[in-house]
């Protein structure tokens, strides 16, 4: 009985991490393929849990070095090649330096490595997801890993400024990817509580590009910050004082705080 348990849960835990290590290869297809609907063109999973309705394909390498067996399922009408063009894309997104992060213990992951893992696990989810709102949900879950605030604040603003702040350098740019991010985060609230569920493709896209560089940017961060709080404590302080740069701005200027003000501090 206790070498049939045994027995299973190592099944199971070489199942887990299999699954991990597919996050990375699953995480890399919008950055490979980018302009193409990938869900309907490739899919990754262990033996038995990718969609059959895919003509199977293989997984290709251009490299002269063996390369590892193990039971996955690669489908789809394109081939996922390992060459030097996808392992120099690979390293310029980051996807070595997750695999990096994998390899530690767990006892040695920081507290933002493990949840820059479950960020990517759910940016990987998405890519495979047959409906829109499930691919939806998934992307906006990826964000909300990184970014959800623990006082309280309405999460779908902190989201959305965070994003704005991380991906855009001026006011403008910020202003416009707010909005944009706190209409879809709106648009996942109609969808998880039963209100509004249609989604677009163009909705999907946007979200789908704003998470893969929001992502690409988390993995810069894993070493310059040791948990989210204290990525949370950064873009705090990284906001006030974009605020009082502003202020001082406008003081020396001679302009009140007036409208303009409060419209720059809400960018």
């Amino acid at each position: 009985m206790r070498r049939a348990f045994a027995a299973r849960r190592s099944i199971e835990r070489a199942k887990e991490e299999v699954s991990r290590v597919l996050d990375i290869l699953r995480f890399s297809i919008p950055f490979l393929f980018e302009g193409s609907r990938h869900r309907e063109l490739l899919a990754f999973g262990i033996q038995g849990t990718v969609p059959s309705y895919l003509t199977c394909t293989s997984l290709l390498r251009e490299i002269n070095e063996p390369l590892a067996t193990v039971d996955v399922d690669i489908t789809g009408p394109i081939p996922y090649t390992f060459n030097e063009r996808t392992v120099k894309r690979l390293k310029e997104i980051g996807a070595f330096d997750v695999s990096s992060v994998l390899q530690k213990p767990l006892i040695d992951q920081s507290q933002f490595e493990r949840t820059l893992l479950r960020g990517v696990h759910w940016f990987a989810n998405a890519q495979f997801e047959k409906e829109r709102e499930n691919e939806l949900l998934c992307l906006i879950t990826c964000l909300e890993t990184f970014l959800t605030p623990e006082d309280g604040n309405p999460i779908g603003t902190a989201i959305a400024e965070g994003v704005a702040f991380l991906l855009e350098t001026d006011v403008d740019s910020r202003k416009r990817m707010k909005k944009t991010v706190q209409k879809l985060y709106r648009l996942r609230s109609g969808v998880s509580h039963g209100g509004n569920k249609a989604v677009s493709d163009a909705d999907l896209d946007d979200l789908q590009c704003i998470t893969k560089n929001f992502v690409t940017k988390m993995i810069q961060f894993r070493n310059k910050v040791t948990s989210q709080k204290q990525l949370l404590e950064k873009l705090e302080l990284s906001f006030r004082t974009l605020r009082k740069q502003y202020l001082g701005i406008f003081c020396g200027l001679g302009i009140s705080r007036g409208s303009r003000w409060r419209e720059l501090a809400a960018a």
